[in-house]
């Protein structure tokens, strides 16, 4: 008869269906529905209010104090059966609507670990050291769009003059996309053990790429490699973009292969930019393509620069503008005279810059190889 003495009854115990009176002593109907949606400790019962009240405004106010039914007096035992029985299945609804939420988020939980450790796994394959050779300089950069990555990129030496690159985009994004990155990644990897895609075991008579020792696989050759291994996957739904290279890093001449990829830029020390490459197919798209060595040099103090299209597709954040090649070029251009890892943060600061607080749209990276200025040919 008295909602405080129903308060009470509902601290101490858990009860899930409340069937309340509008008008009782001291507190109301009213009242002790605000109550038991206002305080979180009551759980949020089933609640049936009974009332006289047949006022539209009054059966409004009910519902805007936490009332989920009302009867309306007088009624009889089969009118209530019905209205609990309606009552108790909403809760049972309530409950198991609650089990799967937890088992989502239990779910979801689970998906962002495991997410968490393939992101850890990627950026294992990133480098993390400087260059192997004191006549040449590395600087990166990745943002990736989500947690796991299409892009990828490395460098590591082929022998005691030569450093191996290169710079990946795989189509799409998501993990789909992270896991061929991934894969690609591990094949040029030296440590997996895939070093046939790039030495030879007998060396032939005449290299297959001017500037490249006879033992050392032509870029053109490790590309059409790759194109053919992923075709000739039936799972593989996915095709990436990709430059490899190779240069020697005491006189500075090297060879690079483009499959699809953005153009290679080189940036000379007065600032000055050329790009390298002829487009080419993207790998793991067509069967039956060729593709091209592309000699290069680097001179003391000139720089070669490979980039995924995710930065110059970058959309500002006011306008939706991209960032756009020449934008790049001139900001590359501009900083000759930094060091190459301020050269290459001074990109990062004004990507970020440039989307604002706006989520990437795709996966942002760089790989930049400099010859030091004190290099000379030997």
């Amino acid at each position: 008869d008295h909602a405080e003495q129903a308060l009470e009854i509902l601290r101490r115990e858990q009860i899930l269906l409340v069937i309340s009176d509008w008008r009782m002593p001291g507190m109301s109907g009213i009242e002790l529905c605000r109550q038991l949606r206002e305080d979180p400790e009551f759980g949020q019962p089933y609640i049936i209010l009974v009332t006289g009240q047949s006022a539209r405004s009054d059966l409004v106010a009910g519902m805007e104090a936490g009332a989920d039914d009302f009867i309306a007096k007088p009624f009889n035992s089969e009118e209530l059966r019905v209205r609990l029985q309606a009552g108790v299945r909403l809760l049972r609804l309530r409950e198991e609507s609650e089990r799967r939420n937890a088992e989502l988020a239990e779910a979801y939980r689970i998906i962002q670990a495991d997410l968490s450790a393939a992101a850890q796994m990627q950026r294992a394959l990133l480098p993390v050291s400087a260059s192997p050779f004191p006549q040449l300089d590395v600087a990166s950069l990745f943002l990736p769009a989500a947690e796991v990555a299409g892009d990828s990129f490395n460098f590591f030496p082929l022998d005691e003059r030569h450093l191996a690159f290169y710079h990946i985009d795989v189509s799409g994004h998501g993990i789909a996309s992270a896991m061929l990155s991934f894969k690609v990644s591990r094949f040029l990897t030296p440590e997996v053990g895939a070093i046939t895609l790039r030495r030879r075991e007998t060396t032939p008579q005449e290299a297959h790429a001017p500037g490249l020792p006879g033992n050392l696989v032509a870029p053109h050759e490790v590309v059409a490699t790759l194109n053919r291994r992923f075709l000739e996957k039936d799972d593989c739904t996915h095709y990436f973009t990709m430059v490899y290279g190779v240069i020697d890093a005491r006189s500075g001449s090297g060879v690079l292969c483009q499959a699809g990829h953005p153009h290679p830029l080189i940036r000379d020390r007065h600032g000055k930019m050329r790009t390298l490459g002829e487009g080419g197919f993207p790998v793991g798209m067509l069967d039956q393509v060729s593709y091209e060595s592309v000699p290069f040099s680097l001179a003391p103090g000139e720089c070669l620069y490979l980039y995924s299209d995710g930065i110059t597709e970058c959309r500002a954040a006011l306008g939706g503008n991209e960032f756009g090649l020449p934008r790049l070029q001139d900001l590359l251009a501009n900083s000759s005279g930094e060091a190459l890892a301020g050269n290459v943060d001074s990109l990062r600061r004004e990507l970020l810059n440039w989307r604002g607080h706006s989520p990437l749209q795709d996966d942002v990276s760089l790989l930049a190889i400099a010859r030091v200025a004190s290099a000379t040919p030997r």
